[in-house]
């Protein structure tokens, strides 16, 4: 999701870029006042993200700086720049030395923003200290040392495939290999990114493009994972919007075409919505409930529930759609080179469609009622299921028990409980009938539906348990524990290649579940695929060094007895 820069950040370069360079009666600019344009022009050019000039005028201050008298003054402008893009660049402990110098050098003269920002840097150095880097033909990824190096093929994998794809699509061409951060947990995300950590648990936010990089939480902070192959493409796509306009796309049209073109990196096609997603725009079109541009603005990350976030992709998605559909594919490349020449967004629809933005909305209106998507009652926004510091590092699987605040949002819940009861007690028979209780009002909660396909593959009713979890695989098609289950179901059927293509889309999801990589280590031998037995253990390997087959103290949480 497309962040704005901190504003501490980016009062700290507005407070020392305003430097006003005096020139001579010649009309040439003093040593000192040469050194204050490059100032100038150098923070401007971080602003926009443009590293490449900028690490030119850092070559130049510091050749200045090094000069035989140099006032202490460009001595200390100069290692402060050469800090700042060291930053913005990634390479935090060089940051680090230079912000500290920086501030040797002007004590009792430090910007109020400065403080703040280098204790971010301090705790960034320090995490990063012990990183591994590996890179591809475009891409950088940096992570701890451990389990989350499981994150890095496949991430390479899927952005070299989305690279042609997305460049194509957006006609831009990245100068460089794209730095993408894996994050152990949310703490460090939200320490990192700026975002709060209320910011983060209320909107959803698990990513973000900041920096002219990617900053991504590892699935291995939420209990379920999460789409997190999806996620990092979402967000290439922000960045290449970044390189294409700098920070001239408002954040409502950023979201739409990351969240329009994310999808077909896999082949699914451009603007594809989750049904949740669907049903929420029609019910907001139908009551006239749906958010505004503005409300979006700054980020989508400070809507106020997953509900209202969802919601919000869902309009600038279709909003994309319906420009492409109304005025041609061109059209979108139009209005984002208007709003490069500096056209507010209402300004630039109008040059580009003929009408007024109003006009324009009622149209959009119109085009998504089109589609005719259906309300469906009962569908569930599925929330982070976030880990705590400690579940994080303990990876201590839990039992996804019926809490208090689940009875509290609705008494149904009481008879999954007791049902879970019956289950874990091997009555199975009786808790189905518990289950069903809970039907009429929770028949479309994934939780619910993948507690009663559990009852019905422990007693191998391995027919029933389908039913169920096809059904929460077409509602909610991210979710890593129903393609467990179906791969248990279908394994237990004798449907060998369908059991392996669940466990594998899982791991998409979730690549930490032990047992996931147990089920197809025996899948594989039994179908003889040496290669891929061998690739599996060695997956294996990197999230449990001492795993051993039929170690039970892995299981999923919902296997596991409380």
């Amino acid at each position: 999701m497309r962040k704005a820069l901190a504003g501490s950040l980016v009062g700290l370069l507005l407070s020392l870029s305003a430097l006003a360079p005096a020139r001579d009666a010649g009309g040439q600019l003093s040593f000192h006042d040469q050194v204050s344009t490059w100032m100038a022009r150098g923070y401007e050019l971080l602003e926009r993200g443009d590293y490449l000039p900028a690490g030119q005028i850092d070559h130049e201050l510091a050749a200045a700086a090094a000069q035989p008298g140099a006032a202490a003054e460009i001595q200390a402008q100069a290692v402060h720049f050469h800090g700042l893009l060291k930053f913005y660049t990634g390479d935090y402990a060089e940051s680090l030395t230079a912000l500290e110098r920086y501030k040797e050098l002007n004590k009792g003269n430090l910007p109020e923003e400065f403080l703040p920002f280098l204790d971010q840097v301090r705790f960034l150095a320090d995490l990063w200290k012990d990183k591994i880097e590996v890179e591809s033909d475009h891409f950088l990824i940096r992570v701890k040392p451990g389990k989350d190096q499981i994150l890095v093929e496949p991430s390479l994998a899927a952005l070299e495939k989305a690279y042609p794809i997305f460049t194509k699509e957006l006609k831009v061409t990245p100068p460089g290999r794209i730095l993408m951060e894996v994050y152990p947990d949310f703490a460090a995300f939200s320490k990192a990114s700026g975002l709060s950590e209320k910011d983060v648990k209320t909107s959803g936010t698990v990513a973000v493009c900041k920096y002219q990089r990617f900053m991504v939480t590892s699935p291995r902070a939420l209990f379920q994972g999460y789409d997190w192959l999806n996620s990092i493409c979402h967000e290439f796509v922000h960045y290449l919007v970044y390189q294409r306009n700098a920070k001239s796309c408002p954040i409502w049209l950023h979201e739409g075409l990351a969240k329009y073109y994310e999808p077909i990196w896999r082949g699914d096609p451009a603007g594809a919505l989750l049904p949740t997603a669907r049903s929420l725009l029609a019910t907001a079109l139908r009551t006239d409930q749906l958010i505004s541009f503005e409300r979006m603005h700054p980020t989508f990350a400070k809507l106020d529930s997953p509900q209202q976030g969802m919601l919000a992709f869902a309009e600038v998605t279709t909003t994309v759609a319906y420009l492409i559909h109304a005025y041609g594919q061109d059209s979108l490349f139009r209005v984002l080179d208007e709003l490069k020449q500096g056209a507010d967004y209402r300004d630039a629809i109008f040059r580009v469609t003929g009408r007024a933005f109003p006009e324009f909305y009622a149209g959009w209106k119109e085009f998504a009622r089109a589609q005719h998507y259906q309300e469906i009652s009962g569908l569930e926004v599925v929330e982070l299921d976030i880990k705590s510091d400690r579940q994080v590092s303990s990876e201590q699987p839990e039992e996804d028990s019926v809490s208090e605040a689940d009875l509290k949002e609705n008494e149904a819940w009481k008879y999954v409980r007791l049902g879970d009861l019956l289950r874990n007690r091997g009555r199975f028979g009786p808790a189905v009938v518990e289950y069903e209780k809970a039907r009429p009002v929770l028949s479309l909660n994934p939780r619910y539906l993948n507690k009663l396909a559990l009852t019905y593959l422990l007693a191998r009713q391995w027919d029933q348990a389908l039913s169920p979890l096809e059904q929460a695989r077409s509602y909610y098609p991210y979710l890593a524990t129903t393609y467990v289950n179906l791969g248990r179901a279908y394994a237990g059927k004798g449907d060998l290649p369908r059991a392996v293509q669940n466990f594998e889309f899982s791991l998409n999801i979730n690549p930490f579940d032990f047992n996931v990589y147990e089920n197809l280590l025996d899948l594989y031998q039994a179908t003889h695929q040496a290669e891929m037995v061998a690739k599996t253990r060695k997956r294996l390997a990197m999230i449990e060094p001492k795993a051993q087959p039929g170690n039970q103290a892995n299981q999923s949480r919902e296997e596991r007895k409380p």
